[in-house]
């Protein structure tokens, strides 16, 4: 028989079993656009691991950037920006900034500043991240179109813009 003590509330429970399980959760509440249920789940899975396993374990990274995707699904720019910001000094940091996991976080970070009207901001971190991507994965590769499909969405937006003026 097991001694351990099973914690009587599910979400009290910081085993990793348990953190993947609330991800897969956390996950399909958000495919199923239930945002606010998503955010709450994710939320709690990262506080847990800052707390047991830190900030710099590329587990607890995730957990960061998903919660800012969910609120910046929410229309929560202002509050995703920060968090997109934190991942993306602590992969800096990790990875160093040529990683491709590091110019992925910097494309999130992309997008809130594209929500609050900064095109060219936006513009000028694709930029890196394309030029990062095309160095380091090459120019056929999957996260590099994505990436440079984004950059042309950006600059037609900024092309919109100074139309419109």
């Amino acid at each position: 028989m097991d001694d351990r003590q099973q914690p009587e509330d599910p979400s009290e429970d910081e085993t990793p079993a348990a953190c993947e399980v609330r991800d897969q959760l956390g996950q399909q509440l958000f495919d199923l656009r239930d945002y606010k249920a998503a955010e709450s789940i994710l939320r709690l899975n990262l506080s847990i691991r800052e707390r047991t396993i830190g900030i710099e374990h590329s587990d607890t990274l995730i957990s960061l950037i998903k919660v800012a995707i969910v609120l910046q699904s929410q229309g929560k720019s202002s509050e995703a920006e920060p968090l997109f910001r934190r991942a993306l000094a602590v992969r800096e940091r990790t990875l160093g900034p040529e990683h491709p996991d590091t110019l992925e976080c910097m494309s999130y970070l992309s997008g809130p500043i594209a929500m609050k009207g900064d095109w060219a901001g936006a513009e000028r971190i694709e930029e890196r991240v394309v030029q990062g991507l095309l160095a380091t994965l090459g120019p056929d590769h999957p996260h590099t179109i994505v990436t440079k499909e984004w950059l042309a969405v950006i600059r037609r937006k900024l092309a919109e813009g100074e139309q419109g003026q």
